[in-house]
């Protein structure tokens, strides 16, 4: 995240180095985490932190026993316990950790400056919300994992992308970013990646166990929302509606065998018990295939 600054920001942006004040920190609330503060006007800031290791604080401090994921939960003793901790994350909490750093850390405006109007807000940089699919043998979790993969190489194309995105081209101008699917190999795991405009969603197999979807948003405005820290929950809401719309198309497409019995009532002419014929269906028409996977 880095603060909402003025046009001349994108000069600093543009250099290959970021000269300044850069500490990595270990906070009681969030672990690791670090704060970087340009030392060229007109000063912006970035901060990181992570849900997963703020959320096992609290848990651990109430009693929850959990296992860990490298970047998550396996399991928990109270997973409603749990769910309640993660929800409390939002604009308050982070807020607080960033004033916290701020009031430690040199920083080249001073207090004089805030009470004259100039200082920090938060903006929202880069987000990542994940769903995770924890199975209980791992290899289940690598055979789904490795047909999922081999089934969607072609989820980045447009006409799926914006159904999962659920938001389409403005029409006169240019697409920003392209539609295209990524397929990256870290030694022996998989990444796929699907971009839409300067967002993507990824997934990959965590710790070899968990199957992990995982929506990036680079700008905000791609979901519709607004770039200040304020709107993180709305932001959340619908990464996690285009987390779900994904595993949705995923599974319809993993349904589509043509012997099936629904196809086989849809693509054929069928008789009534009371003799009405009812006629088949044109299979590949959209309204077809939105019955054949309500079916």
């Amino acid at each position: 995240m880095n603060r909402h600054a003025p046009a001349t920001e994108r000069r600093t942006k543009g250099t290959r180095r970021w000269p300044g004040c850069s500490s990595s920190l270990w906070d009681d609330d969030f672990g690791p985490a670090f704060v970087k503060v340009c030392a060229y006007f007109p000063y912006p800031a970035k901060i990181w932190v992570n849900g997963h290791e703020w959320a096992k604080r609290p848990a651990a401090k109430v009693g929850i026993g959990f296992t860990e994921l490298s970047n998550g939960f396996a399991s928990c003793t109270d997973p409603n316990a749990l769910q309640a901790i993660c929800d409390r994350l939002g604009p308050g909490t982070i807020g607080v950790f960033a004033e916290r750093w701020w009031s430690i850390l040199p920083l080249p405006l001073t207090g004089a400056d805030r009470a004259a109007g100039y200082w920090w807000q938060l903006s929202m940089r880069q987000v990542e919300v994940s769903r995770t699919m924890v199975f209980d043998a791992p290899r289940h979790a690598r055979g789904f994992f490795e047909a999922l993969v081999a089934d969607n190489l072609d989820i980045g194309r447009p006409e799926v992308i914006e159904l999962i995105f659920k938001r389409g081209q403005r029409r006169g101008r240019p697409a920003a970013g392209q539609f295209k699917t990524k397929i990256v190999t870290y030694g022996t795991e998989v990444n796929v990646n699907a971009f839409y405009r300067h967002s993507r969603t990824k997934q990959h197999l965590e710790d070899g166990r968990a199957p992990r979807i995982e929506t990036v948003v680079n700008d905000p405005g791609d979901l519709g929302c607004l770039r200040r820290l304020p709107n993180l929950d709305e932001l959340q809401t619908r990464a996690r509606a285009v987390n779900r719309r994904l595993l949705d198309t995923e599974r319809v497409g993993q349904s589509c065998a043509l012997a099936s019995p629904a196809f086989e009532r849809i693509a054929r002419p069928t008789l009534t018990e009371d003799g009405r014929r009812a006629p088949a269906l044109r299979f590949g028409a959209p309204r077809v295939q939105a019955l054949a996977g309500a079916l």
